[in-house]
C-alpha cells in the first residue's frame, strides 16, 4: 500500500532466503525494503538490550511478533523457523 503495488506471493526458503513477487509499485522503494527494514529492527533491539528490563521486553516483543506472524505464514519453512526464534527467545 505504501509503494501503490501489490504483493501475490511471499517465499521463504530453508536457507533463511526468500522472495517476494508483486505488481506495480515503485520498485527503487520496494527493492531496498526487506534490507532497511531488517537493520531498522535489528537497531531496534540492539538498542532495548542495554539492561535486563528492556532486554526482557525486546524478547517478549519478537516472540509476540513470530507467534503472530505465524498467522500469515502458511509454508512450513517459515512456521519452522518462527516456532525456532520464539522457543530460542523465551
Amino acid at each position: 500500500w505504501l509503494t501503490c503495488g501489490k504483493v501475490i506471493a511471499i517465499r521463504v526458503f530453508e536457507n533463511e532466503g526468500g522472495v517476494t513477487q508483486y505488481i506495480g509499485g515503485c520498485r527503487i522503494a520496494i527493492i531496498p525494503a526487506g534490507y532497511v527494514g531488517s537493520a531498522i529492527w535489528g537497531s531496534f533491539f540492539v538498542m532495548l538490550s542495554g539492561g535486563q528490563k528492556t532486554a526482557t521486553g525486546a524478547a517478549a516483543l519478537l516472540v509476540v511478533i513470530l507467534l503472530v506472524s505465524l498467522c500469515y505464514a502458511p509454508n512450513r519453512t517459515m512456521i519452522k523457523i518462527n516456532l525456532f526464534y520464539a522457543v530460542l527467545t523465551s
